[in-house]
């Protein structure tokens, strides 16, 4: 690589000295050893070129020409020639200083350098179809050669990327103000344009004016346009290459201004459109900005880059990853001792990056509480319930700080987000520095211990009492089970029945003694119990009837005993009896209760939404299960018959919070039959 850029050097040397693009490859060999000694001088370790063979020199040359230093061609008497491509970016440049004082003439041309540039260092453009483009590709090409190829007979011109950028543009207002210089022009266009624009006299005059003495000012309302000055340099401009469009022999003077005009004219076009596409861009981040103020609240950036604007047209369109990320960066970057930033930036504990508007935090953080509270409360219910239907207990039953530990890993497992969102630092600034509506000021202020700088504990956030937890676990359990003394008659019961019904199955629950009593009897030639008969309760007590050893231990864990033990049994039984005839009444002998609680959900539930329609559910099931809670004990003492469960369905569905539900025939009856499910445990 540094052989190359030494002979570049040379070559570089070598053409502004002579002031030529071309050198023969012998004169260059020549040159080269010459003038190696002379560098070497100043510049220690330049290449020897005198000591290298003509084989090496030649594939030297070649190595030049493939990275675009060079160009290798033939002369009429087939030498090799050298060209200098990077020659022709300097020369142009010396020709428009030149260019610049004669603003009446046209651009430079390829005559005007004495010799034709090889192929290999221009880029032609057709100027009506490639300009534009070429104007949002720039980048990169300030020392590329371009040739502009213009339409309708007017000459072609030479210009260099660099000089596109900063110079045209402004050459081009030059000329055309040489062409309005001309009376004869200036009375006819001005004519033309007040025609087009008969109530904007003074704003036309004034642009006018501006072309003549103010060039920057025009240059700014052709690059920051708006409806009315573009089209005046669109008129303009086509008013002036019209003029000379049919002319077949144009004037030197004539070519410059068509190809100024014609240029100016795709100027416009050009900046109109960065305009309309930065209109564009900007009402794309307002509505990422507006996106994130809605429900769900918090986005990944992928999700943004998704967003969709009131007409639905992806952003995605409108600005692309770069542009997004770099206004995300700077709409979350936190002044020193400033305020929140509007959008606020957070990783969660799971290390993935959300953002969220400032103004909907604390909905974000509450709605989230809520919804996590909802879910944790089921799972420990569920749990709690298993491990007390065991007749065990858990240590975070009666320790807070266990359970608000549990807590705390539940989140951190199951919602991630919101372990981040948890933090009193965040949620004070939120609260002092947004106006949240009341309903949310209330409920973050309660979680805001600002004497002692933190939340109040996790449990207290979430509103998970232990107590109320095990309360509800216990509605999950068969009423047998609930009840201290007969859950351990009934366990005793169990094995009893297992032992006197010959060839049975184990019976899991009590409720079940009923129909085996129903079989046995039938098998005797008795009537099936309901339909009028009574059911022979001494009979059940006497074969239902605890063994000595079992009595002894009703008396030890309850003090329950000979007689008052009988009558727990009596009672016990008659209640399944009950219980066997309500079942069998609303769903006969072979009914599912789980398959017709389901149907019934689809009466009088019609919502379409999933997670609404389970919170409704949950709220009707967690309803029915308090209020049989409080009346547990007078259903064992006086069994609930179908008029009973009828009516007290219907004073859990007169309940305020129900009243939005509109079937009431289906929903009392789901209610009946999910009391049914609760007492009998099916």
């Amino acid at each position: 690589m540094s052989k190359l850029k030494d002979l570049e050097h040379i070559l570089r040397a070598y053409t502004q000295k002579k002031d030529v693009s071309t050198i023969s490859r012998y004169n260059l060999e020549r040159y080269a050893a010459n003038w190696a000694g002379e560098f070497q001088k100043t510049r220690p370790g330049f290449t020897p070129f005198g000591q290298m063979a003509p084989a090496e020199f030649d594939s030297l040359l070649e190595e030049a020409e493939a990275e675009g230093i060079c160009a290798l061609i033939a002369d009429e008497q087939n030498a090799q020639q050298v060209v200098y491509l990077k020659y022709f970016p300097h020369i142009i440049r010396k020709i428009y200083e030149e260019a610049k004082q004669t603003p009446e003439s046209s651009f430079p041309n390829e005559d005007m350098l004495g010799e034709t540039i090889p192929d290999a260092a221009v880029e032609v453009i057709e100027v009506k179809e490639h300009f534009v483009p070429l104007l949002k590709n720039l980048k990169g090409k300030n020392s590329t050669v371009f040739r502009l190829i213009f339409p309708e007979g007017i000459r072609s011109m030479i210009i260099i990327g660099e000089l596109i950028h900063s110079q045209l543009l402004s050459m081009c207002v030059l000329k055309l103000r040489a062409y309005l210089a001309l009376q004869k022009n200036s009375d006819y266009v001005i004519n033309k344009i007040h025609g087009i624009f008969p109530h904007k006299e003074q704003p036309v005059k004034d642009l006018f004016s501006n072309i003549m003495t103010q060039r920057e000012v025009a240059i700014t309302t052709i690059a920051d346009p708006d409806d009315f000055t573009f089209q005046f340099w669109t008129h303009l401009s086509t008013f002036v290459v019209n003029e000379f469009r049919e002319k077949a022999n144009k004037l030197d003077r004539e070519h410059g201004f068509s190809q100024a005009c014609y240029l100016i004219g795709l100027f416009a076009l050009h900046y109109k459109g960065l305009k309309k596409q930065k209109l564009e861009k900007e009402q794309a981040l307002r509505h990422v900005q507006q996106g994130i103020k809605k429900p769900p609240y918090f986005y990944s950036f992928s999700d943004i880059y998704g967003m969709r604007d009131k007409v639905g047209t992806p952003i995605s369109k409108r600005i692309s990853q770069q542009e997004l990320a770099h206004y995300l960066e700077r709409k979350t970057t936190r002044e020193k001792n400033g305020p929140l930033t509007d959008i606020v930036r957070l990783m969660s504990a799971d290390k993935n990056e959300y953002y969220v508007s400032k103004e909907r935090l604390l909905n974000l953080v509450l709605q989230r509480a809520q919804a996590f509270s909802r879910q944790v409360r089921a799972q420990y219910v569920k749990e709690w319930a298993e491990v007390l239907g065991d007749y065990k207990k858990l240590s975070m039953m009666n320790r807070r700080d266990l359970f608000q530990n549990d807590i705390w890993n539940r989140i951190m497992d199951q919602d991630p987000l919101l372990a981040r969102l948890l933090q009193y630092e965040l949620l004070f600034i939120c609260l002092n520095e947004t106006k949240p509506s009341k309903e949310v000021y209330i409920e973050a202020n309660r979680i805001i211990d600002e004497k002692q700088q933190r939340l109040i504990p996790v449990d207290e956030i979430l509103r998970l009492d232990p107590k109320r937890i095990i309360r509800d676990a216990r509605t999950y359990l068969p009423l047998w089970k609930s009840i201290p003394v007969i859950g351990r008659i009934g366990v005793v019961l169990g094995k009893l029945w297992k032992k006197l019904v010959k060839g049975a199955e184990s019976i899991k629950d009590p409720s079940d003694l009923y129909a085996s009593f129903t079989k046995s009897h039938e098998s005797r030639g008795r009537p099936p119990m309901g339909g009028g008969d009574t059911f022979d309760n001494e009979h059940a007590v006497k074969n239902a009837s605890p063994s000595p050893g079992a009595k002894q231990f009703g008396a030890r864990d309850g003090g329950h005993g000979g007689e008052a033990g009988d009558r727990e049994v009596s009672n016990q039984v008659a209640f399944k009896k009950a219980l066997y005839e309500l079942k069998r009444s609303y769903i006969g002998t072979k009914g599912n209760i789980d398959q017709s609680l389901d149907e019934l959900i689809e009466e009088w539930n019609p919502l379409v939404e999933g997670k609404a329609k389970k919170d409704l559910v949950e709220d009707v099931n967690s309803a029915v299960r308090d209020f049989l809670r409080r009346i547990k004990r007078s259903l064992m003492v006086t069994p609930p018959d179908e008029q009973r469960i009828h009516n007290l369905s219907k004073q859990i569905a007169e309940y305020e919070a129900f009243k939005r539900i509109k079937r009431k025939e289906p929903f009392r009856r789901y209610i009946e039959l999910y009391m049914i499910k609760l007492l009998s445990n099916r």
